[in-house]
């Protein structure tokens, strides 16, 4: 029995010494190596966002870019000495005042070397974010460009249109916990680069001149033979570098509630009476439905078009814009002088149907197809529209009042602009777009023959005319008699309610026998076209040809 109780207790003595020696081992001798293995066991994985893809005009200007930042935050009790030490290695930082507006609760933005930046994540008690903060060239682009919100998520814009483009695919670090050196990674896969038909220089000059008249609207450049856009002006426009840092509620508030519109892009998303911009439309239908007689039609405008009824009683009268009368009037003088009693006249003899199915083949009230977000509708009315959406009978003098762009008729400016491109084009139609594209086909052609002739050359009449009054001369003959390129174009002043001005409109191309260049310009109750429009439109032609223009000019 006593055998066995010694040999019980020299088993056990053994036994403890085996597992002293084999913690020695572990513990002593070969501590430093397993310690090692142990904290390798630890590990993190860090999400690296993708930079977003930059954004650049038609001759390489950045128009939208990133810079790469660290946003530190920190948690309470967080190891601040750790983070200074680190800090201080890096030259230009001021390691202890970010310590301390961190120990402060407060968010520290910062740009550091990739080999200090790994080891910040194992500093206890610290976040750190990458990020990449989006800039913009300015308050030109804002509607054009748009921005992104803090997430780095497309909100307007070429950046909202284009965000699966430009976004990218993020990555991963894989890092050592205890130390915050680098095991692995996957880099992230960066945005696509977007180079925009857009002119940024040219840009810039157009919102500065809508700017000068210190009231909303907009403006259009393009290229009438493949649709795409030079300048895309919305006037106010907004800085999208105040918007993509995020704004609190109440400065949001204030923006939202600037009386003229700032977040509108008028551009694409608003509609309005166009005015006289439209008779090159009401003239299209009618050398297309009534051929013969359009060219045969003479008037003696009065300054008033009298509609009667059967019997001959007076209904009403509609006046002309001039009212001492325009005197014999053809098509091609109507055009020029703008003539509203000939137009009402064209209106009554094709009626509201042929003028509705026109605006249909040419796609007039309808999306253009522009690559931006928001894109509105404008309306051509007819009967059917008026019972859907007003409840009322169609009226005669419904008609009279959508031959000359006023009543219910409704446009884009965008809209607006490409029709003119169709006449430009004689009758291929491009759809607009603001990133570049190859092998840029017509998207539909409206073989009309050599009724865009005529049309073409009532629209030079209208910038070319003179005359010693308004009943002889165009519309824009002041403003384009010396211009060095023959303009085709139409001046539009359209008529609003509450004893406001009239909206300013002028749209055309240049020059008349070779289109290369299609201008818009729009100003909210700016006064006639011929005042408004049309001299921020040479302007702006006489910059994209590179024509000087002397101080009179001006």
């Amino acid at each position: 029995m006593k055998r066995r109780m010694l040999i019980f207790f020299v088993a056990i003595i053994v036994g403890m010494l085996v597992l002293v020696i084999r913690a020695y081992d572990l513990q002593i001798v070969r501590g430093a190596e397993y310690r090692i293995q142990v904290q390798n066991m630890f590990k993190k994985l860090v999400s690296i966002p993708a930079p977003r893809g930059e954004i650049y005009d038609r001759n390489g200007k950045k128009l939208a870019w990133n810079v790469r930042k660290l946003r530190l935050s920190a948690s309470p009790g967080f190891n601040w000495k750790r983070l200074e030490y680190l800090l201080k290695r890096c030259p230009g930082i001021d390691a202890e005042n970010i310590t301390k507006q961190l120990r402060n609760g407060d968010i520290v933005e910062l740009s550091l070397p990739p080999s200090v930046e790994t080891r910040l994540w194992s500093i206890r008690g610290l976040r750190v974010e990458v990020t990449f903060r989006r800039f913009y060239r300015g308050e030109a682009f804002g509607h054009l460009v748009g921005y992104v919100n803090r997430e780095g998520k497309g909100i307007a814009g070429v950046e909202k249109y284009y965000d699966d483009l430009l976004a990218g695919f993020d990555g991963l670090l894989m890092i050592r916990a205890h130390d915050g050196q680098l095991i692995d990674s996957i880099p992230p896969i960066p945005g696509e680069p977007l180079r925009l038909t857009i002119d940024a220089d040219l840009q810039e000059y157009v919102y500065d001149l809508m700017r000068e008249e210190r009231k909303p609207g907009a403006a259009i450049v393009m290229n009438p033979k493949t649709g795409e856009v030079y300048a895309l002006v919305s006037y106010p426009g907004y800085d999208s570098n105040v918007l993509s840092i995020g704004v609190d509620e109440a400065k949001w508030r204030l923006m939202s509630a600037d009386p003229r519109g700032r977040f509108i892009n008028r551009a694409i998303s608003a509609a309005y009476p166009p005015g006289s911009a439209i008779k090159p439309l009401i003239l299209l239908a009618a050398l297309y439905y009534n051929d013969k007689e359009t060219r045969e039609l003479v008037i003696d405008c009065k300054g008033r078009y009298d509609l009667k009824d059967e019997e001959g009683n007076l209904l009403y009268s509609f006046s002309d814009w001039y009212p001492l009368g325009h005197g014999k009037t053809d098509y091609i003088k109507a055009m020029a002088v703008s003539c509203n009693v000939f137009f009402y006249k064209l209106g009554m003899e094709i009626g509201i149907n042929a003028i509705r199915e026109m605006a249909s083949f040419a796609k007039l009230d309808g999306l253009t197809g522009i690559d931006l977000p928001g894109e509105k509708e404008g309306v051509i009315p007819d009967p059917y529209w008026k019972r859907v959406h007003v409840g009322e009978p169609w009226y005669i003098g419904d008609t009279l009042l959508t031959a000359i762009g006023q009543g219910y008729a409704r446009l884009t400016p965008l809209e607006l602009i490409c029709f003119y491109n169709l006449i430009a084009t004689h009758g291929e139609f491009y759809e607009p777009h603001v990133a570049f594209r190859e092998n840029v086909k017509p998207k539909f052609v409206l073989e009309f023959g050599p009724v865009y002739d005529d049309i073409v050359r009532s629209l030079v009449q209208v910038t070319t005319r003179e005359g010693k009054t308004p009943k002889e001369h165009g519309t824009a003959y002041e403003i384009f008699k010396d211009f060095p390129l023959t303009v085709a174009g139409k001046t539009g002043t359209a008529e609003v309610w509450g004893g406001r001005a009239p909206h300013s409109w002028f749209v055309g191309f240049a020059p008349a026998e070779d289109p290369q260049v299609s201008v818009l310009v729009f100003v909210e109750n700016g006064g006639y076209g011929s005042q408004t429009a049309a001299p921020i439109a040479r302007k702006i032609l006489a910059r994209f040809f590179k024509i000087p223009e002397t101080e009179d000019e001006e």
